[in-house]
């Protein structure tokens, strides 16, 4: 009764004297904190003490432990810890190696360790574990298990804690009928919703892993569906377009080009073709010239002059000039 008398002389002397009205704290409960109170020359601090002005019931203040983000100062019990942190015995302690931590009163091992005691451990060889598991599991069929995780082998996927095949013209899936990537000679094809392998038509050509097929360049073809490559034209010929499904399109390059991957090229100065069909360019010989792209044949170098082979032009000895296409005095 005391004290319940001398918290209300407290509560009316502050409202009397704003010097310590300035000091006080009132709490929804019913507190009042009276934080340092001068008084004269006299410094009085209340600060680790609160009343109650209804039950008039001194209470200390009790802190929590530093990490803690809510606290329940009357009885001094954190109820929540930092992000990264866990709440133990009253106590926020570190998140061990491979947990995860929400600030709340337990944590949970990452995917790969299991719980043991108050540490998370690596999961052994041959084995893995999902997000908060107590144990780890063998590895299942048709998988590698790496560092506690498991991956389904080439031409299965995941189905749970399971390897489960996939349409067997899948190089991968995602799912049976959900082919990722094809095999060899294959591309996607879109099926009733279904995505599934299907044959390159003929002119066409796919790699392994490849999702989509290719047309076949210039100078080759493919006369067959499902191919992994493309035949080269014969020597000396080539085709007018990509794409090209058989041997047919195949052509021989006129006299004074020659075939490649991009077509018939005229042979370039210095050079020359002397028949139909070339699959390259000859040099001139020694004492022939060549001063134009796509010729048949060569110049023969002129008087007082030297040719080397290979020569796109002709050069005039001393003391002699070029001049019109001859050396002169």
């Amino acid at each position: 009764m005391l004290k319940f008398f001398c918290s209300f002389l407290f509560f009316f002397y502050a409202i009397a004297s704003p010097s310590i009205a300035g000091n006080i704290t009132f709490t929804e409960d019913g507190f009042v904190i009276a934080k340092v109170v001068k008084l004269g020359r006299k410094s009085v601090n209340h600060a680790a003490g609160m009343t109650n002005v209804v039950t008039g019931k001194n209470e200390l203040l009790k802190n929590c432990d530093s990490d803690c983000i809510n606290c329940n100062t009357s009885t001094g019990t954190c109820v929540a810890c930092k992000n990264g942190k866990y709440l133990a015995d009253n106590k926020c302690l570190n998140c061990p190696a491979g947990a995860n931590c929400n600030g709340g009163n337990s944590f949970s091992c990452s995917a790969g360790y299991y719980k043991n005691g108050k540490n998370c451990s690596p999961c052994p060889t041959g084995t893995f574990s999902n997000p908060g598991a107590s144990s780890c599991t063998p590895c299942p069929s048709n998988a590698t298990c790496n560092n506690g995780n498991f991956l389904c082998n080439q031409g299965f996927y995941k189905d749970g804690n399971a390897c489960l095949p996939c349409f067997h013209t899948c190089k991968t899936c995602s799912a049976q009928y959900t082919c990722t990537s094809c095999k060899a000679g294959m591309q996607l094809y879109d099926l009733n919703s279904f995505l599934i392998c299907a044959n390159c038509n003929t002119g066409q050509y796919s790699k392994e892993g490849d999702t989509v097929c290719r047309e076949c360049p210039i100078g080759s073809y493919s006369d067959r569906a499902g191919a992994t490559g493309c035949i080269a034209c014969p020597a000396g010929s080539t085709t007018n377009k990509t794409g090209a499904t058989s041997i047919g399109d195949c052509y021989s390059c006129p006299a004074g080009t020659y075939a490649t991957r991009e077509g018939c090229i005229p042979c370039p100065k210095g050079t020359y073709s002397p028949k139909h069909g070339s699959g390259r360019c000859l040099p001139c010989p020694a004492g022939t010239y060549n001063p134009t792209i796509g010729m048949t044949s060569c110049s023969p170098c002129p008087a007082n002059a030297t040719c080397y082979e290979g020569s796109s032009s002709f050069r005039c000895n001393y003391p002699f000039m070029p001049r019109d296409g001859i050396c002169v005095l």
